[in-house]
């Protein structure tokens, strides 16, 4: 329970968006273990460019904790965090047609199901219901 709200108020946010925040939390544990692998590959691997494969590592683990703060603010019931969760949703939709299009069906489409059930949560009727600031 969050100190800032009553217990009425985390009553009151809707089961989607619960469901949506777990998917998107998972989504960005997910994310920051690439980044961890990049940033780690980077240090005692021999990529090519040991600076990009640290510095992308760096920029994905940031992603995932921004992305993990969306998925708490969607928790939380917070109205600010669903256009952040929407957009993330809609480049992971671009990023899992890609796979598609290359033929890489094993994660192109589990990527697209998640995605698009993310998207159903955020943007249904029910998750639009008693959000708060």
């Amino acid at each position: 329970m969050s100190p800032f709200r009553t217990p009425s108020q985390e009553a009151s946010t809707p089961r989607p968006l619960l469901a949506a925040a777990g998917i998107l939390a998972l989504e960005a544990l997910a994310i920051g273990g690439l980044g961890l692998y990049l940033i780690l590959g980077g240090f005692l691997g021999s990529p090519k460019n040991a600076g990009r494969a640290e510095v992308g590592g760096i920029i994905v683990v940031l992603t995932a904790a921004a992305l993990l703060l969306v998925a708490r603010g969607l928790f939380q019931g917070r109205r600010w965090s669903r256009a952040p969760a929407v957009v993330t949703q809609i480049f992971c939709v671009l990023f899992a047609w890609s796979l598609l299009q290359a033929k890489v069906y094993t994660l192109g489409v589990p990527m697209l199901a998640v995605t698009l059930t993310v998207l159903a949560l955020l943007l249904g009727s029910a998750a639009g219901r008693s959000q708060s600031d």
